[in-house]
């Protein structure tokens, strides 16, 4: 058996199924509904051995509030950044 190691865990097995009966979702928290495709990787981690299941294609992107927030902070600091350089001198 091949197994992974990846940051302090160990990726033991990973395989792809279609759902017999409903799940759910580690990455987006939504349900895999019966007759849906899904990915697992069964993880050992810290002494226990944790099966992690998710969408092939999550309905939803977890991680897309994080993205919307950055990019209104990373647009914040440049335009803070150019204010700096506008301000008139002192006579």
């Amino acid at each position: 058996m091949e197994t992974h190691k990846k940051g302090g865990t160990m990726i033991l097995r990973s395989y792809s199924y279609t759902a017999r009966i409903s799940h759910f979702c580690d990455r987006c928290f939504h349900c895999i509904e019966s007759g849906q495709r899904y990915h697992a990787d069964v993880i050992a981690m810290c002494g226990h051995i944790i099966v992690m299941k998710s969408h092939d294609v999550c309905p939803v992107d977890p991680f897309e509030e994080e993205r919307e927030l950055m990019k209104i902070i990373e647009e914040w600091e440049e335009r803070e950044q150019d204010e700096e350089f506008e301000l008139p001198l002192a006579a």
